[in-house]
């Protein structure tokens, strides 16, 4: 298949070898000897390992989205989100939202260095430079072609996660289980991150009420039915359903987990976190808490393979809903000099809500 002449481009490649009986690693050469049927005069030989396993690691690429209520644009992110899950069940998008009802962290907390809004990443590779439903591109649903390009690099490890409620409803704990393809002993380079993820966020007022700039004459552009309450003019939309909303994560609160130097190729290594049901901001159902366990190279930061699953044992507990007002919950704190806190504190907090009321509370 012929190469585009631009900048950058590539094509994928399936060379066919004889049947290998044994797992192992091989010593691979390719040489390029030929160019459109020409000798290759530049033609050097590259050289690296090839390696057999037994069975691939499922790789399940991770998309970040930056998003706001207030951002008119980021109706994108929402579609894509929507899409994304739609069509692939093994998709795991985690959605940071930015000054809204949903803000959980300051933008400067964030895992990617966000210059704008709306944004994304994947496997935080791309320095959140992607636009969340075009991607790369201008045009087209092209953050799918990057997830599929991700979702076919070889991942270290198989990953997979569990979550249940604890101790009644106080806490939520999360174990991760990794398999490495191979014996290695800087496993350690490895850290672990927990993402509590909560679904069908909603409420009233107008942090809630999404800015959109679409309009009838973007049908072309987003033609998808999800996107329809965005192309029919109105310059806010009210109703809306927000899903993959990150609530915590462990890197802010008790930090990444480390694997061990030594992992044994094939031998599951396990890794746990947990999160305090009370220090969770906006609860509306507990059946709809996620969690997400990303295993991150921190050579460069790259998230190497990633896993999801509910947070099972609300049914156990018999709860459901859990605590704040989801009409009208509080969307940031301050202290009594105005400035902005991350979390309440002990002691006098100006809390404002999110349909604009502020009052000054009490946190013992």
């Amino acid at each position: 298949k012929p190469l585009p002449a631009i900048f950058n481009a590539s094509t994928d490649v399936t060379i066919k070898l004889d049947e290998i009986a044994a797992k192992g690693t091989y010593p691979l050469k390719l040489t390029i000897d030929k160019v459109n049927g020409e000798a290759n005069s530049e033609a050097v030989a590259n050289e690296g390992k090839f390696v057999v396993f037994n069975v691939m690691p499922k790789h399940n690429p991770v998309m970040e989205e930056y998003t706001g209520t207030w951002c008119g644009w980021c109706p994108r992110g929402y579609v894509a989100l929507k899409l994304m899950n739609k069509y692939h069940s093994d998709f795991i998008g985690l959605s940071y939202h930015n000054g809204d009802a949903m803000e959980v962290m300051p933008s400067t907390n964030f895992p990617s260095s966000v210059s704008g809004f709306p944004t994304a990443d994947m496997d935080r590779a791309f320095g959140a430079s992607v636009d969340p439903y075009y991607g790369a591109s201008n045009s087209g649903f092209g953050i799918e072609d990057i997830w599929k390009a991700q979702a076919k690099k070889l991942a270290p490890a198989a990953a997979a996660v569990e979550a249940s409620y604890k101790d009644g409803e106080k806490k939520i704990a999360a174990k991760a289980t990794f398999v490495f393809l191979e014996d290695l002993t800087d496993a350690d380079k490895y850290k672990v991150e927990f993402v509590l993820v909560a679904d069908d966020l909603h409420g009233e007022g107008n942090s809630w009420a999404q800015k959109n700039y679409f309009t009838p004459d973007s049908k072309e552009e987003l033609m998808f039915d999800e996107a329809a309450p965005f192309v029919q003019g109105n310059e806010k939309v009210v109703g809306l359903h927000f899903n993959d909303v990150v609530m915590a994560t462990t890197r802010l609160t008790t930090g990444l987990a480390a694997l061990p130097s030594n992992v044994v190729e094939e031998v599951p290594v396990t890794v746990e976190g947990s999160f305090d049901v009370d220090a969770i901001k906006i609860m509306q159902d507990a059946r709809k808490f996620r969690i997400v366990a990303l295993l991150i190279d921190s050579t460069d930061g790259t998230i190497a393979n990633g896993a999801k699953a509910p947070v099972t044992g609300s049914e156990k507990t018999g709860i459901t809903t859990l605590g704040a007002d989801k009409q009208d919950c509080p969307v940031a704190y301050y202290d009594l000099d105005g400035r902005r806190l991350q979390q309440p504190r002990h002691g006098l907090n100006i809390v404002r809500y999110a349909s604009g009321k502020s009052v000054v509370k009490v946190v013992k």
